[in-house]
């Protein structure tokens, strides 16, 4: 049905013909048939092509107007916590709206910016306010759209892309994911086709003018793997870092998005428990919040703000799968050996839940940390290692050595990663030398993680009695938060 409604006036035409011929052959005498039929004919091929051209020019007309920015479009003002960047992309779209006065300085608008940081940290977003400010068209391609199995067919879609894009009067080319099809050529990986079009890029990226009229916008999460004709002055002459919000950005997004949803509430110690969470990953954060509080028909309060937190992190507690008897006097002692290791050796990171409960990310028990966002030391990396030793060391502690389960499967994997960041990434334990990213020594990484093993070890057997006490809590009430842990030892 939308095909027919789509071809409505070239239907008509032909069957606006089709009634002409057959009243010309209805027609009396042969040869005035015959000169009758020929003008029908190409009067419906005239009238057809016309319907045809006008539906091109309809097309062609609704694209433009809808890559137009819309009243409704993203502006600066819908960013928070980037102010740095989002006073980079301000100049820019005033250069966009008024060239000419940049122009009479003897300046143009860049041919490229190119957008890099970790995912989720608002690339997108901000290319979109950047058209929506300056009221110009906006280009969205993907950088795997470019990248396909025959040769020219991505250099092909590149030059239809711009174009498209000169057909604007102005108008904001927003390439994603632009490692796709600008990777670093050579390296032993040839591929005819992702460099043509690279070359292609390459060539579009040098032959608009520099107008002031036309402004390609590059993002990636690994900058460092683009080719070096693509990232030099000229083509991308500007590089904006976008990474993850610090605590006073972190605070400025929930307030944003937590008055874009009515709530009833601020965001309270939120800031401080969410480091490490992009712009997105705040986002979606209230919006599980908002989720919750609709389900009660109320709007966000503290308590919807709390438990969104600990579903994102956790996911959420499966209170019938509650472990019992002996597998649940177990999973108690093994999170206890780690709170109470987490409360000596890692006063910085403070307990925020030890749970005994499954969760739905897979998890049969848990203890959640407050995250530290200080650059990591010797003390707090063998702390975080100790801690996450410890409860092997509670299982050994309370069970005996021939009784020690599988549980901490996952535990000794981060302190695999723990150990090797200590040791080899960061240099920070003595004797193995300050080269960083050498061949590891695994003997050398054993020894430490059996040094640290034993002094979470003999830090639980001197807290035997906190110990008991703290796994018999849990056991009992399967959840239990910092006050409640502390009162229990």
């Amino acid at each position: 049905m939308s095909a027919i409604r789509r071809y409505m006036k070239v239907i008509c035409a032909a069957a606006m013909g089709l009634a002409l011929l057959a009243v010309c052959f209805a027609a009396g005498g042969q040869e005035t048939a015959s000169g009758v039929q020929l003008s029908s004919l190409m009067g419906v091929g005239a009238l057809t092509a016309g319907c045809v051209a006008s539906e091109r020019r309809e097309k062609k007309a609704k694209e433009l107007q809808a890559a137009r920015a819309p009243e409704g479009a993203a502006r600066f003002a819908d960013i928070a916590g980037a102010e740095e960047a989002v006073e980079e992309m301000r100049r820019l779209a005033d250069c966009l709206r008024d060239p000419e006065r940049y122009a009479r300085a003897g300046a143009h608008l860049p041919r490229g910016v190119l957008l890099y940081g970790p995912p989720g940290t608002g690339k997108t977003l901000l290319a979109r306010a950047l058209a929506g400010e300056a009221g110009v068209a906006f280009l969205q391609a993907n950088g795997s759209d470019f990248v396909q199995m025959y040769v020219g067919v991505g250099a092909k879609r590149v030059r239809e892309l711009f174009k498209k894009a000169r057909e604007h009067e102005k108008c904001v080319v927003f390439i994603d994911e632009i490692d796709a099809l600008g990777k670093r050529r050579g390296g032993g990986e040839e591929n005819a086709e992702r460099e043509q079009t690279l070359n292609a890029l390459l060539a579009e990226m040098c032959g608009f003018k520099q107008d002031g009229k036309l402004l390609v916008i590059g993002a990636t999460n690994r900058p460092e793997v683009l080719d070096e004709a693509l990232v030099r002055p000229g083509r991308f002459d500007r590089r904006i870092e976008l990474g993850l919000p610090d605590l006073r950005a972190r605070e400025q997004i929930l307030i944003h998005h937590l008055s874009r949803a009515g709530a009833d509430c601020g965001a309270g110690e939120l800031p401080l428990l969410t480091a490490g969470f992009s712009g997105a990953g705040l986002e979606s954060l209230v919006n599980e919040a908002a989720m919750l509080a609709a389900g009660e028909n109320t709007r966000i309060q503290k308590e919807h703000l709390e438990r969104a937190y600990l579903e994102v992190l956790a996911g959420k507690p499966r209170w019938d799968a509650k472990p019992q008897g002996a597998q649940l006097r177990r999973v108690a002692v093994h999170e206890a050996g780690h709170a109470l290791a987490c409360l000596r050796f890692l006063p910085e990171e403070p307990v925020l839940l030890a749970s005994v409960i499954p969760s739905t990310k897979g998890a049969g028990g848990y203890v959640l940390r407050r995250p530290s966002e200080a650059l990591p030391t010797r003390r707090s990396l063998l702390g975080a290692l100790r801690a996450a030793l410890a409860g092997r060391a509670a299982e050994e502690l309370c069970f005996g050595a021939e009784e020690l389960s599988a549980g901490a499967a996952s535990d000794l994997k981060a302190a695999e990663q723990l150990v090797r960041r200590l040791a080899l990434d960061y240099a920070l334990e003595p004797g193995l030398g300050l080269m960083p990213g050498r061949k590891p020594d695994e003997a050398a990484l054993c020894a430490i993680l059996d040094r640290e093993y034993a002094q979470a070890l003999a830090y639980l057997r001197e807290s035997r009695q906190s110990l008991e006490s703290l796994s018999a809590a849990l056991a009992e009430k399967g959840q239990m938060d910092l006050p409640a842990i502390l009162a229990a030892i």
